[in-house]
């Protein structure tokens, strides 16, 4: 934690594929905290629990998921 608070990393993906890719190349190595902005990333995709599972393992941090709507320059559509 820094000195301001907590660093969060917010990191957005369209696969599980990418967002390991992205752990791989360092995205996340000084953050506090990950962020996985899902509302990019095909609804199918995102049925597999054991996709989320393996990038929350990934990140050797704590880790939120979130799905933003247009209001939060998101992707996400739908209904809660």
């Amino acid at each position: 934690m820094t000195d301001h608070g907590p660093l969060v990393v917010s990191l957005l993906a369209p696969t599980f594929d990418a967002f390991h890719a992205a752990l791989a190349k360092g995205a996340a190595d000084r953050a506090d905290l990950v962020e996985l902005r899902l509302d990019r990333v095909a609804p199918g995709v995102l049925a597999d629990p054991t996709g989320i599972a393996s990038i929350v393992a990934h990140a050797r941090r704590p880790v939120i998921a979130a799905i933003h709507g247009a209001e939060g320059f998101g992707g996400f559509a739908g209904t809660v």
